[in-house]
């Protein structure tokens, strides 16, 4: 029972930390992207807005619907299914210019 409880706030450590990265990351690029970048036709500013309410979104519904645990076990595993499919489709699209 003593591992599990270490495991679940193990989880619960890299959460938090992954959100700090990603609010850090967010602020980063906003301020470092001054001008009016684009990626793709979509200017950086809203793609930076946008991931940062997805985590945040998702982070208050999961844990308002669910208990704290399921909250961090959840929104890590979106967190990672959505870099996974971000990785994807870069190598794709990068394999598709050659």
């Amino acid at each position: 029972m003593i591992i599990i409880d270490i495991i679940i706030w193990l989880i619960a450590t890299v959460l938090v930390l992954t959100l700090c990265a990603t609010a850090y990351s967010v602020y980063h690029s906003i301020r470092m992207n001054r001008r009016k970048r684009k990626e793709n036709g979509i200017p950086i500013g809203i793609i930076d807005w946008s991931v940062a309410a997805f985590v945040i979104i998702l982070s208050m519904v999961i844990w308002l619907t669910t208990s704290f645990t399921d909250m961090c076990l959840v929104t890590a595993a979106v967190m990672l299914l959505t870099a996974t499919a971000t990785i994807v489709f870069d190598k794709v699209k990068k394999r598709r210019a050659y």
